[in-house]
């Protein structure tokens, strides 16, 4: 509070100390909401996802492995059946684990060339500026000419 000494004059500190604690307050409450506006793509997806990554070194030796065992065992868990688990539930659950692992990944739609139902969906992981394709359904990464022959590309970043 501003009170008045005995010479007239006006003590200011109080009140400067209160207004001090109130705008510290409110940096931290903008550095906390501002925080958000930085996050990676994969950090958004996993809060949206609602899972833990863990921290995993991507160098060219390893990274495939782990990407073939994580699509693999996704491929060999459920039976393919339109519109009850089909491409869409495959890929989605890919797409957990990859994060889940520390990848940066999200899912591409569009059309599959030669396929009995073309509307399809696959994952992409990105490891140093590439893109790796995966088809969620077979358990295995799609070779570069099968991708640009075979894939049409009609979304990204959404499972349909």
């Amino acid at each position: 509070m501003i009170r008045q000494g005995s010479n007239g004059c006006f003590f200011v500190f109080d009140f400067i100390k209160m207004v001090k604690s109130k705008i510290i307050g409110l940096i931290g409450i903008l550095g906390i909401l501002g925080s958000s506006i930085f996050l990676s793509q994969a950090e958004m997806e996993t809060q949206i996802i609602g899972i833990k990554q863990e921290e995993i070194s991507f160098d060219l030796k390893n990274y495939s492995e782990i990407i073939i065992e994580l699509a693999e065992d996704t491929a060999n868990s459920h039976d393919y059946k339109l519109h009850k688990f089909d491409c869409t539930d495959f890929s989605k659950e890919l797409l957990k684990k990859l994060i889940h692992k520390g990848f940066v990944a999200y899912c591409e739609y569009g059309i599959l060339k030669n396929a009995d139902y073309p509307l399809h969906t696959w994952v992409i992981v990105e490891i140093n500026n590439q893109r790796v394709p995966i088809e969620a359904t077979g358990g295995y990464i799609i070779g570069d000419d099968e991708y640009k022959e075979n894939y049409l590309v009609r979304g990204r970043n959404y499972c349909i």
